[in-house]
Order: C-alpha cells, then structure tokens, then sequence
C-alpha cells in the first residue's frame, strides 16, 4: 500500500494527512501504549478498504496488539490528543460503541438504519463480547467530513438519535464523542458477528435529523448559559446576603456544578450537559 503524506499550514500548524491510492487514510496504531506525542513521529494510516476487510476477516489478538483508529485524517505526533484533533481533525466516520443490555446484531442495525436513512455502514462485535453478553462497534462513513470542532456535538445527537429510534434500549458509550479517543477494529473473542450494509455515504446535509438535532442541543446551551449569565450578573447587583438568611447562605456556598457532581451527575467532557446516575438512556 502505498502512502502518500501531505501537509497543509493552517493557523502556523503543520497539519499532516495522507493519502493512499487517493483514498483517505485515519490515525492508526496498535495498542494503547502506541503513542508518538514525544517523538515527534507521525501515525501510521488506514484505510476505509482497510477496515472493511478487518470486519470481514477479523485477527485474533491480545488487547495490547489489537489495531485502533480514529476516525479522522489529521496523523500528526499529538494526534491523540482530544485537543489536536478538535483543531486540526477532519473526521470521516461516526462511531458507536455499545456495551449494554445484549442486544443483538438486527437491534443494533435496525436502529443505526433508522437515524442515517439506510445509509452505507459497518458493524461488528467487540473483542470482550460473549454469546450471552453481545457487545457492538458501528462505524458510518461520512460523504463529506466534518471539522474537528463540531465532532463532539455531532456524534452526541447520533447517540441521542440513536436512543429515541430504539426507544431508550440502545445506551451509546459517550466516551466515544471524545475526538482522540480510540476506537478498537474487529477483534475475534469467543463471540464475533459483522456486518456491511450497502448504501449511500451518509450525508449529513443542512436537513439531516442529526444536524437538526446537533443545532437544536446546541441552541438549547446557548440558551441556558445565557440564563446563567444573566443569574450571575443580577446576583452581583445585588447587596451582600444576609448569612441569617439559610438560602442566600447555601446558594452563597454552593453551585449547580458542584451539586449535581457531588449526587454522581456525570458531566459530558466540558460541556454543561449532565446525565442522571438513575438514567437508563444515553441521550
């Protein structure tokens, strides 16, 4: 396979990408000790074709062997780093990671179908995955890709697209919004099914309910911190409480952030959006 590296100067950053056979290639590497944030060397590449054969040919290696990408052509030394990417990542795929309440392969797919329109996808189980405990990776490629800065928020409205077609049953891994977190290609355990599903690349137009959703949570923070600021700067005008009065005290002692984290709110990354510990789906 042959590859070719490209880089492109934007905003004084040397941004390194490849090419192979003019397809493009994502951030590779195998194991999670794989790391190249201080040498100063670039990823290795992979390709959609590359993955495509993983699915249907799997290995069967130790974790510390197994091959992961991300989903994004940006290969620099620091391309690990959640940072570097959300600056310099231009990501091709959405993923989904699901762990939770067995479902089977016709779940999973029948909802992933569902929220991309019949759009082209793969699909595969986990390494840890048992007959009796099936464990999932979907990946979705992307038409056009998406900028570093919008990952985040675009693969959160897949998950919570994903929760509603499945009526709350398919619980999503957040961890997978993060834009340097790995993702681990097929790897044979004791229990492995795949599939492809033929269609179009997904594109993920102005219209798109996933783009609708996306801008729709983001209007909603954007509404609420402007709330929040408002509190703020209102309270500020405000005399010095009065110590004797219990609610000043407490609201004086506390904040939103600090209670819902002390009760095992779990915050998503540096967003203000919490999820409930009771919660049962993964919007």
């Amino acid at each position: 396979m042959t590859i070719h590296q490209k880089s492109i100067t934007r905003a004084h950053a040397t941004i390194t990408r490849a090419k192979s056979n003019g397809a493009a290639t994502f951030c590779s590497g195998i194991g999670q000790f794989d790391t190249h944030k201080n040498d100063g060397q670039d990823y290795t590449g992979i390709t959609g074709k590359d993955i495509a054969a993983l699915v249907q040919a799997p290995p069967n290696v130790d974790k510390d062997k197994a091959r992961w990408f991300i989903p994004s052509d940006y290969l620099a030394h620091d391309a690990r780093e959640h940072d570097a990417q959300r600056t310099h990542g231009r990501f091709y795929w959405l993923p989904l990671d699901v762990d939770d309440n067995d479902l089977s392969r016709q779940d999973v797919s029948d909802a992933v179908a569902a929220v991309t329109g019949g759009a082209r996808f793969l699909m595969y189980s986990s390494r840890s995955a048992k007959p009796d405990n099936r464990k999932w990776r979907a990946l979705v490629p992307l038409k056009t890709p998406i900028e570093g800065l919008d990952y985040y928020d675009t693969v959160a409205a897949f998950n919570d697209l994903l929760a509603d077609a499945s009526a709350g049953v398919l619980i999503a891994d957040r961890a997978l919004q993060r834009p340097g977190q790995l993702i681990y290609l097929p790897n044979k355990g004791d229990f492995y099914e795949s599939e492809i599903a033929k269609g179009a690349l997904l594109d993920l137009a102005v219209s798109h309910p996933i783009i609708k959703r996306r801008d729709e949570t983001r209007r909603q923070r954007a509404e609420a911190d402007a709330k929040a600021r408002e509190w703020k700067n209102w309270k500020a005008r405000q005399p010095a409480s009065d110590n004797s009065n219990i609610v000043d005290a407490f609201n004086a002692a506390n904040t939103v952030a600090d209670l819902l984290a002390r009760y095992g709110y779990a915050r998503a990354g540096q967003s203000q959006d919490y999820r409930s510990p009771m919660q049962q789906s993964g919007s």
